[in-house]
């Protein structure tokens, strides 16, 4: 991106009409797909995939938990500090 402008591809709010579809085929199974991560978190004998199946369904009603991160951030003005 040179100068700051945009060289090519869609433009900016522009939904990319391939994702929109497979999107859209998603979301016709969305019943049955919960209704399989219901089946296998309460029928499975395997409790990592109990927890997958429950992780996903929260995730889905509710959000993804955030997610905190820890960063140091060093300016430009800190480096020339330490050179001195």
């Amino acid at each position: 991106m040179a100068n700051g402008f945009k060289s090519g591809g869609r433009t900016k709010g522009t939904p990319n009409k391939s994702t929109a579809e497979l999107k859209s085929i998603a979301q016709e199974h969305t019943d049955k797909a919960i209704e399989v991560l219901v089946s296998i978190m309460t029928e499975s004998e395997n409790d990592q995939a109990k927890i997958a199946a429950a992780k996903e369904l929260l995730d889905r009603g509710y959000g993804k938990s955030s997610q905190y991160i820890e960063a140091t951030i060093h300016t430009h003005e800190d480096a020339l500090d330490e050179l001195k």
